[in-house]
């Protein structure tokens, strides 16, 4: 328990911090928990107040206040089914974004593609999913198709989802965690707990790489993060055959991938 002493005509806290400081702090903590809130609604769309309170790490009804405060401003509103999503005053602040530019993004696949003879792909998060921005299939006798993304849970199962998941700030982490859950063992092996989990992703991003092999190597996926021209992280991704996972491939897929995901941030270009 902390307590005060009178010192100067002023009231200091023993550990050396004035009740004004510790006010500030206080409200700075709340000015961030609305920030994080909000971050968290533009993710995801809508959530109800269970998934909220589980992402921002506070009670239910910490989460309630500060949701009717922002109700009250038009920031937030509620739906009729009872989960929160962002107001018109935010959309009314909202700055609009730049436009697309899929010829461009189309192209990076292709030479990305034809270097190493197989299938590519760009994705972000939308939501709880992943979303296929712009993909090749390459036309080979033996390759991946693109169509192993459109699986529910792809976000858990490929590189280009733990790439995305690693470079995504923690709290839009746990708030997918909350709606989904966490991985199966059969989804991805070893981070069916959140310290497990979060000390995966410290190591994806501390590689600069995700790399998955999966179904009995099967097939197997390397993604490497990227930024658009306004600031979007999206996934660059090749999955191929196990059968063709020599050392050499694997090398000049990595190789490639990081080239590509350096010309797409280099030419400014805006993922749409």
């Amino acid at each position: 328990m902390l307590c005060l002493r009178k010192e100067e005509n002023r009231e200091i806290y023993v550990l050396g911090l004035t009740k004004e400081l510790i006010e500030g702090r206080l409200i700075m903590k709340v000015v961030k928990r609305a920030l994080d809130l909000l971050a968290l609604l533009r993710h995801f769309g809508e959530m109800p107040l269970k998934d909220i309170s589980a992402a921002l790490g506070v009670e239910n009804n910490s989460a309630w206040n500060l949701l009717n405060c922002l109700c009250k401003l038009g920031h937030v509103e509620k739906s009729r089914n009872g989960v929160y999503r962002l107001g018109p005053e935010f959309h009314r602040l909202a700055r609009g974004e730049g436009g697309g530019s899929g010829a461009s993004l189309m192209a990076e696949l292709t030479t990305l593609s034809t270097a190493v003879k197989e299938s590519s792909v760009m994705v972000r998060l939308a939501g709880n999913q992943l979303e296929v921005v712009c993909d090749l299939e390459y036309k080979g006798e033996i390759v991946v198709r693109n169509q192993i993304y459109e699986r529910e849970d792809s976000l858990y199962c490929w590189a280009c989802g733990h790439v995305l998941l690693a470079w995504s700030p923690d709290l839009i982490v746990k708030g997918i965690v909350a709606a989904k859950g966490l991985p199966t063992e059969k989804q991805w092996p070893g981070v069916q707990t959140s310290e497990r989990l979060f000390a995966e992703l410290d190591r994806i991003k501390a590689t600069g790489i995700a790399e998955r092999h999966t179904q009995g190597l099967v097939i197997c996926s390397i993604a490497v993060p990227s930024f658009d021209a306004a600031g979007e992280l999206f996934a660059i991704g090749i999955a191929y055959p196990g059968a063709l996972d020599t050392l050499t491939h694997r090398k000049a897929i990595i190789a490639n991938l990081k080239l590509t995901a350096e010309r797409v941030a280099r030419k400014g270009v805006v993922a749409k």
